[in-house]
């Protein structure tokens, strides 16, 4: 729980009530209305019943009336693949000098799989676990092995600290380069498996489940549509916002879609991870 959102466990998995500053969400319901969680006394346990357009906390005596609650679909759709692949290959180095100067700008975003973006930094333990796996991952998703890119892909399930490892929000971001190139390897997350709790958080296992069906955040939507656009002009603002997203989480998230990126284009970057020293 925070303040600007609530999850919730339901029978259709975990539910995300949020306010518009955290914007859309793939299990979520944003508010019309901002709205803090916590200055209104919700505790962990708190009871909600959700019924046809309202979500009650009877407890607090709170309703959340949904027919304002904006529509929309957590689908990235896939875009030219030629144009996809032109535009990437002219912007990839601005984008990820653009990636390293926001990741410096943000407190602490460093601390998970940003610092391999950005140069003369040290990585920490997770980082450095990750990067090999990374690498393997990068290969996999280069030569069109499907096996490889699964097991590449389960070895980062789970790794590092936080709601959502670093693991998994690189895989995430992986997913969303995917599904925004219609590569088949859209399904690189398809053997995660029931078992996905034990092996990461809550919140985590939600998101991964989003991203093997192809959904995604709106940050998500706005970075690729800005990465792959005709004019390129947003990039640096739908960086900031994907970097801003929680303490690491944006720019472990950003990790992987420049990953993802460089490798299902066949960018000569991607000998290696994005930012992994040889």
């Amino acid at each position: 729980m925070y303040r600007a959102a609530l999850n919730a466990r339901s029978s259709i998995g975990l539910l995300t009530l949020a306010d518009a500053a955290v914007g859309p969400l793939p299990n979520g319901i944003m508010l019309a209305e901002p709205f803090d969680f916590l200055a209104a006394g919700f505790r962990s346990g708190d009871v909600l019943w959700v019924t046809r357009g309202v979500v009650e906390a009877p407890r607090l005596g709170v309703l959340f009336d949904l027919d304002a609650a904006a529509a929309w679909s957590p689908r990235i759709e896939a875009r030219s693949v030629e144009l996809s692949v032109r535009r990437w290959g002219g912007r990839s180095g601005s984008v990820r000098a653009a990636a390293a100067a926001a990741i410096s700008r943000r407190s602490g975003a460093q601390t998970g799989l940003g610092a391999l973006l950005v140069s003369g930094s040290t990585p920490g333990a997770a980082a450095r676990i990750a990067a090999p796996r990374l690498e393997r991952l990068a290969a996999a998703l280069r030569n069109g092995d499907p096996a490889s890119v699964e097991e590449a892909a389960g070895s980062l399930i789970g790794l590092g600290p936080g709601l959502t490892p670093s693991g998994d929000d690189a895989l995430v971001g992986v997913a969303a380069a995917a599904a925004a190139l219609g590569s088949r390897e859209t399904r690189l997350l398809a053997g995660v498996g029931p078992a996905l709790e034990a092996r990461t958080t809550l919140v985590a296992a939600a998101y991964l489940r989003h991203a093997a069906r192809g959904e995604f955040s709106g940050d998500l939507h706005d970075l690729l549509a800005a990465l792959l656009g005709e004019d390129g002009r947003s990039v640096g603002s739908a960086i900031d916002r994907v970097v801003g997203r929680g303490a690491t989480s944006g720019a472990d998230t950003l990790f992987g879609v420049l990953l993802g990126l460089d490798a299902l284009t066949a960018q000569p970057a991607m000998a290696r991870p994005v930012g992994v020293a040889a």
